[in-house]
């Protein structure tokens, strides 16, 4: 799979299904999508939009998933490298702040962090990454480089052992 920093299709929610999404909820389910329009790849990208067309968000897909949706921005961003690194930057300062001087701890949580599918822990001068869903795992190559750009580490390791991989398929 190539992997694009655009949408390459639309996701469109059937009526009266962009309530979660507009109160800040980052999952969309399948019995929530009324169609797929364009070019849609699993782990690919594409544009929410509501029934009436509005523009909700930007997030990578997984049609075989009940979680068949995970936004990544509310904007317009490129999901690209620097748009990996702002995240984990902010990730970082958040952590300083509440953590100052750990060193071990979990450096990213997932969409707590607005980074769906990913957990990363920091041992020292050390980095467990997970991945977990599908469009994470297709952006691994972005996440490897965004993570040293970041965290500097002298070592990481990759885990990819979870159970909710299979469901990802």
């Amino acid at each position: 799979m190539t992997v694009s920093a655009h949408p390459t299709g639309t996701l469109i929610l059937r009526r009266g299904e962009d309530r979660r999404v507009r109160g800040g909820h980052p999952w969309i389910f399948s019995n929530e999508v009324e169609r797929w329009d364009g070019a849609v790849e699993d782990g690919g990208l594409v544009e929410i939009h509501d029934s009436r067309g509005a523009f909700l968000g930007i997030a990578y897909v997984n049609r075989h998933s009940l979680i068949c949706a995970r936004l990544l921005t509310r904007g317009r961003d490129t999901i690209d490298r620097a748009f990996f690194v702002k995240r984990l930057e902010r990730a970082k300062r958040l952590r300083e702040t509440c953590y100052p001087g750990e060193e071990s701890l979990r450096l990213v949580y997932g969409e707590s962090d607005q980074l769906p599918g990913l957990v990363v822990d920091r041992y020292g001068d050390c980095l467990a990454v997970q991945v977990l869903t599908r469009g994470m795992d297709a952006r691994t190559d972005l996440l490897r480089e965004a993570l040293e750009d970041v965290f500097a580490p002298k070592g990481a390791v990759y885990i990819g052992d979870s159970s909710l991989r299979e469901l990802e398929g």
